[in-house]
């Protein structure tokens, strides 16, 4: 084993540039002096160990920061993508609210249409008091699907009632009959898409919070890397100049 033998100013610049992980791989020069012979380097030879050590500090720096930048971009790379994804689902989800509430206010204005078109209404007024009833529950109540299917299913049976006592010539009460079965159809989509797809931002939410916290965590130990690295380049900067004389060291 070789032990370099240098002056104070030597070892005192080279070992500022380590931390204490670092200068752990030193330590056992103490512990060999007294069993290992000792070959004094001069300066030139020094200065080629002092260079080699940086560079391998720089080059495990490197290789791990490589490695590390790759999980931070891919982890940041996911977690943008879930974001814009619950945007879009968070938009769709006022979309649909929003539609299937105009749907149930056209099935209103519809239906006061066709009751007007009756001559007799009054043989439907039980019929339109239960109409108006339930889609005053469907606008203005927070329902279960399961209800608020079950209350479509019932208009819908309502009107295929009311067409019944429509005579065949009167065309636009039909007319106005389907068009109100088509709205509350429509409406049933747009609910069960939105069951569908309510759940889902709970779980991308989950996954997101959990992407961005695994990658946050790791940037620390970037910065430390990216510290380091140009710690020990600015050290092999130094060295360099002194080998080549740019340097003078008292």
């Amino acid at each position: 084993m070789i032990i370099s033998i240098i002056g104070k100013n030597y070892i005192s610049e080279f070992l500022l540039t380590y931390t204490l992980e670092e200068y752990s791989t030193l330590q056992n020069i103490e512990n060999d002096i007294n069993t290992t012979p000792v070959t004094i380097l001069n300066d030139e030879q020094l200065l080629e160990l002092v260079n080699i050590k940086h560079e391998k500090f720089i080059k495990d720096y490197s290789d791990e920061l490589h490695v590390l930048d790759e999980k931070i971009d891919t982890g940041r790379s996911s977690h943008q993508r879930i974001v814009k994804e619950l945007e879009a689902l968070e938009s769709r989800i006022i979309v649909l609210r929003e539609k299937r509430h105009q749907l149930y206010h056209q099935v209103k204005k519809l239906y006061e249409k066709l009751i007007i078109i009756i001559k007799d209404s009054n043989q439907i007024k039980p019929t339109t008091d239960e109409i108006n009833n339930i889609l005053n529950k469907l606008q203005n109540t927070n329902i279960s699907s399961n209800d608020e299917y079950s209350h479509i299913d019932r208009i819908v049976t309502l009107i295929k009632e009311i067409e019944e006592i429509i005579p065949d010539t009167n065309t636009e009460g039909k007319l106005i009959g389907s068009s109100v079965i088509d709205l509350l159809e429509t409406a049933r989509m747009a609910q069960q898409e939105l069951e569908e797809i309510e759940s889902a931002p709970k779980g991308q939410k989950n996954e997101s919070d959990s992407l961005k916290q695994e990658y946050e965590e790791l940037e620390p130990r970037r910065d430390w890397l990216n510290r380091r690295i140009k710690l020990h380049t600015d050290a092999l900067d130094y060295w360099g100049k002194m080998r080549s004389g740019g340097i003078k060291h008292e």
